[in-house]
């Protein structure tokens, strides 16, 4: 981290004290503190800093809520036998193909819509491995990684700081109470991540709170499921894998968290595979003749463009699979607030 960053952060102790550079015991060239130990100003609470992390996750048993994604995650480092380097496991070679394929695919897109300048202030919570992040560093934006875990996620980012020249900061902490001071983004992302939070409305009102004046919020690749899958919901939730939402209910979310101007896009992963005719079902499955006969005429430009600027809200409401959401929303004015 560089010490800029301790001006949007405050103590998550006493919610009061500024936090202060205490002891640098490693920097690097690029003026990274690489470590040290932080310290608020009011209650002397003092707080990490490894491999150039800020760590402000003072209850680890945090950590625990999330084990069954990390687990699944990290059962995926070896492969035949072998160790992933560090370059891989940045790439997120180690996953699933099909769901980098959707992650990646539709940030691509989400990332054409938001007509970023580089001069913006970005968060990326859940950042995992960073990346997306360093996508946003490479626009030129200020960026921030956040992410529960450091071990195979957040200090992968050395790998993208040394291969593609950019830098952005990273702080260990969970995403249920957001320790930056108000207003200090002007975009927060997640990527297939606030489905996992305690409490989706909590957080999106933290969110909404740190938000500068007309920022926004990007979510991709959030489940979505139809609102006829009653028992798909159930056991997700019994996985402890985060619970997916129907889409009035994430709309819903979003609304009620102080949101506005909402958009709703197509996803992008979907249409790939339409146009490629890569959905694949069983024949026995009457959603295989379903997806057969769309994919057939997926290819015809005006009929693509009607059902997508259309039907995404139905499709998304009806859906019998899991997809993903793809919404942007931009922070509604608010009264002056001094907290």
């Amino acid at each position: 981290m560089k010490e800029k960053l301790l001006t949007s952060i405050f103590c998550k102790n006493c919610e009061k004290g500024f936090l202060k550079l205490d002891n640098v015991f490693e920097i690097d060239q690029n003026d990274e503190i690489r470590s040290g130990t932080v310290k608020c100003t009011g209650c002397l609470a003092t707080y990490r800093i490894h491999k150039g992390i800020l760590d402000l996750l003072k209850d680890k048993h945090v950590q625990q809520a999330y084990q069954p994604n990390k687990g699944r995650r990290d059962s995926l480092i070896r492969k035949g036998g072998g160790v992933y380097s560090e370059s891989d496991l940045a790439q997120r070679k180690n996953l699933d193909e099909g769901w980098v394929f959707d992650t990646a695919t539709n940030f691509d897109y989400i990332l054409t819509k938001l007509n970023l300048t580089g001069r913006e202030t970005v968060l990326e919570v859940g950042a995992g491995t960073c990346w997306a992040t360093h996508r946003f560093a490479k626009l030129g934006c200020e960026c921030v990684a956040l992410d529960v875990f450091t071990d195979n996620k957040l200090e992968l980012a050395d790998f993208w700081f040394r291969e593609h020249n950019v830098y952005f900061d990273r702080v260990l902490s969970d995403m249920n109470k957001l320790q930056f001071y108000r207003g200090s983004f002007d975009l927060v992302f997640f990527c297939s991540t606030l489905f996992c939070t305690q409490d989706i409305l909590s957080s999106l009102t933290d969110i909404n709170r740190i938000l500068k004046p007309d920022g926004r919020v990007v979510l991709t690749s959030e489940p979505v499921l139809g609102i006829f899958q009653y028992r798909t919901m159930n056991q997700w939730k019994n996985h402890g894998a985060g619970r997916p939402n129907t889409i009035p209910t994430w709309i819903d979310f979003v609304k009620k968290a102080g949101f506005g101007d909402i958009q709703l896009f197509f996803p992008q992963s979907l249409n790939e595979k339409l146009l490629n005719q890569e959905l694949i079902y069983k024949k026995t499955s009457w959603y295989y003749f379903v997806v057969k006969a769309i994919s057939s005429i997926w290819k015809i430009v005006h009929f693509r463009q009607f059902v997508m600027r259309h039907f995404t809200y139905l499709l998304l409401l009806l859906t019998p699979v899991a997809l993903p959401l793809l919404l942007v929303a931009r922070k509604k004015p608010e009264k002056a607030n001094l907290i």
